[in-house]
């Protein structure tokens, strides 16, 4: 008998699975190639810790997923005071950043040439607001926001560092998901006033780590008669008169299975979902596909011997004098996520493909790690217990300038299969936030269960997603 079929246990599909049992049905099956759910917020364990892929904090403004969250881990969530700092020219300074001590720590100099640079953008802009000139780049936004010395101070290479790609070369949306601050005015008024857009000041986190709320998500779709299937991995998406009537896929053991669809709601990534589709798509739905851009992720985890190891939540590196973009310390999330008088920090590491990371042999990848927190003063006199490398692949969408168009192509070819709704971080190729993710599967399984066989309208809502905005 044919099923509901969900590709992926991250959050968004999870979530999908979730109300599509709400929604009336009882057995949607949920297929995830990797042996745990979660993808993207998953927590592991390693040495008494428990670690998030990453830093996660919980911080929304939609109702429906708080309203999940705290059915599944409310009375395991936590409030936490949220801390960070930028290590800036061989400097701490808070992030995001005071006036005061901004000033005082760069110099008087610096600070004036950071007045000058706000100018030249601000006159920049209002000149191409005139003339109907609006940002394409990534790169003319910052221009325009901040002037060409902050720019190339902090943010040209921060985007090299974290996107692997030059500013410039870099769509306008880049800015328009991650940067909430409207400029150096901005960030001055929020310095000065201490109400900021750009982050928030305390969040809340389940004590055991993000995993938990998958973790409790597959429980509940298994108590209400659904399947989550870890370690199981789709192999073909088969399809025939514009609907999928069937899903093939391996066990861990590498035994092929097939499932009858009655629709498929997928959270994997384009690239793969395209490979997946039989019969093949054309060769410029293919093309656009290879063409869309990631980057991996690696991330470093260090054990010290001192807890904390730092008063930071999160801390961001920009500049070139550590392998890392940020490091965030877990403890400060949870105090339970570690062992008693130890810490764990995460270093992330963003590589494409062809970077020099990706061919680094583990050991010297946790030296460096290691000798960055030496260099920035972080390590103070704590001692490494132990390192652990996880990688983790497309942890990041890279908006490329282009890359819409490529996107289009390839969502106008899915949009012919009327019961295949793709979605999530991942299915949209959508740069978000967990609660984003929770939403996108909440409202994949609504427009299914109303609109089962044309999936047109779905993807013309694209769109609409990118308003969502990541707040540090």
């Amino acid at each position: 008998m044919a099923r509901s079929v969900i590709l992926g246990a991250g959050v968004a599909g999870l979530a999908a699975a979730y109300h599509l049992q709400r929604l009336g049905e009882k057995d949607p099956l949920v297929l995830e190639k990797n042996p745990y759910p979660g993808g993207l917020a998953a927590t592991m364990e390693w040495n008494g810790c428990r670690m998030d892929l990453g830093p996660h904090r919980i911080h929304t403004v939609y109702p429906r997923a708080d309203e999940l969250i705290t059915e599944m881990v409310g009375e395991d969530l936590i409030v936490r005071k949220r801390t960070s700092q930028i290590f800036l020219d061989g400097q701490w300074m808070d992030y995001p950043p005071r006036a005061g001590e901004m000033f005082r720590k760069l110099g008087l100099l610096t600070a004036a040439k950071i007045g000058l640079s706000a100018l030249q953008g601000k006159v920049r802009g209002l000149k191409n607001k005139v003339t109907g000139n609006p940002p394409e780049s990534y790169g003319d936004y910052l221009a325009e926001r901040f002037g060409p010395y902050v720019r190339e101070l902090i943010f040209d290479p921060f985007a090299l560092k974290v996107y692997r790609e030059e500013a410039d070369d870099l769509d306008v949306m880049v800015a328009k998901v991650r940067l909430a601050s409207q400029g150096i005015f901005s960030m001055l008024k929020e310095a000065i006033t201490g109400k900021t857009a750009s982050a928030v000041k305390k969040f809340r986190y389940p004590k055991q780590g993000m995993g938990l709320i998958s973790a409790r998500l597959q429980q509940h779709i298994e108590k209400e008669g659904g399947e989550v299937l870890l370690g199981h991995e789709a192999t073909r998406i088969r399809h025939t008169g514009g609907l999928v009537r069937s899903v093939e896929f391996e066990d861990p053991n590498g035994e092929k299975m097939s499932v009858e669809a009655s629709r498929v709601i997928t959270t994997i990534p384009l690239p793969i979902l395209v490979d997946l589709l039989e019969p093949k798509p054309n060769q410029a739905v293919r093309d656009a596909a290879e063409n869309l851009t990631y980057a991996d992720s690696f991330l470093v985890y260090t054990l010290v011997n001192r807890k904390p190891l730092t008063p930071n939540c999160w801390m961001y590196f920009p500049g070139d004098e550590t392998v890392f973009s940020r490091v965030y310390e877990i403890c400060h999330f949870s105090p339970e996520m570690t062992p008693e008088g130890q810490s764990c920090l995460c270093a992330e590491i963003p590589a494409r493909p062809a970077d020099p990371v990706q061919f680094t042999d583990e050991e010297d990848l946790k030296q460096r790690v290691w000798e960055g927190f030496v260099e920035t003063g972080m390590a103070r006199d704590a001692e490494c217990i132990d390192q652990v490398v996880l990688k983790i692949p497309r942890a990041y969408p890279i908006y490329r300038k282009g890359y819409k168009e490529d996107l289009g192509t390839i969502l106008e070819h899915l949009s012919t299969l009327g019961n295949l709704i793709s979605t999530g971080r991942h299915g949209l190729f959508h740069y978000n936030n967990s609660d984003h993710s929770l939403e996108m599967g909440r409202l994949a399984a609504e427009y299914a269960r109303q609109t089962p066989e044309k999936s047109e309208g779905w993807y013309s809502k694209r769109d609409e997603f990118d308003r969502y905005r990541i707040v540090d």
